[in-house]
């Protein structure tokens, strides 16, 4: 048998039983049937539906929201980048480059208000805050037909940040960056098309 990673099945009078075994050259594999999962009829790997569903190509859309804190001295003693909460959607296409292997698109809207110091007025001036940030990610998943699912990744994104302050004196002032990171997470699925994610990620701004 050719190394590799194989879907094993066994068949009962009312149900599946389904998992996998690793096969290394120069080694003996062995399989345990404590690791096997039940599965129904329907969830035959043979007939290419269930679990083999999970290991195709396929698209998956969710809502996010999340907090975005930047690590340096807040705006009111000198920083230059308040944090934010954030809400926005992601798309991710799994087994995009081989098994395990995902690619996402996401965007949030971010906001959030603060004080600068102004040696100009001589008194703090406040202001809102305003963040748009896009990215894509490669991602890698661990145990892709388990409850709980593993991640860790790269991500690239994109920031455009605006400050509009509430005097007028003070213009209006915009920044856009590029932003490299890391992503890592976990994955708990409720059902076959439903999960939760969490997740953090951090990146050079």
């Amino acid at each position: 048998m050719s190394p590799g990673t194989y879907t094993v099945k066994r068949r009962l009078t009312d149900r599946l039983r389904v998992g996998e075994v690793r096969v290394v050259e120069g080694q003996l594999s062995t399989l345990d049937e404590a690791q096997l999962k039940n599965a129904k009829f329907s969830d035959d790997p043979v007939k290419g539906t269930g679990l083999t569903t999970v290991y195709s190509r396929h698209w998956s859309i969710s809502a996010t929201g999340q907090y975005q804190a930047i690590f340096d001295a807040p705006t009111t003693s000198g920083g230059l980048f308040p944090s934010a909460p954030l809400v926005g959607g992601e798309a991710t296409v799994h087994n995009f480059f081989g098994r395990g292997f995902a690619w996402s698109f996401d965007g949030q809207y971010g906001w959030s208000t603060g004080v600068v110091a102004s040696a100009r007025l001589g008194t703090p001036a406040s202001y809102r805050y305003s963040l748009i940030n896009v990215g894509t990610s490669i991602l890698y998943e661990w145990n892709q037909d388990a409850n709980w699912v593993p991640f860790l990744g790269a991500r690239l994104g994109l920031n455009l940040m605006n400050r509009q302050f509430d005097d007028p004196i003070f213009p209006q002032q915009g920044f856009t960056t590029m932003t490299p990171g890391v992503v890592g997470g976990l994955k708990y699925r409720i059902g076959r098309s439903f999960g939760v994610v969490a997740r953090g990620r951090v990146h050079y701004l």
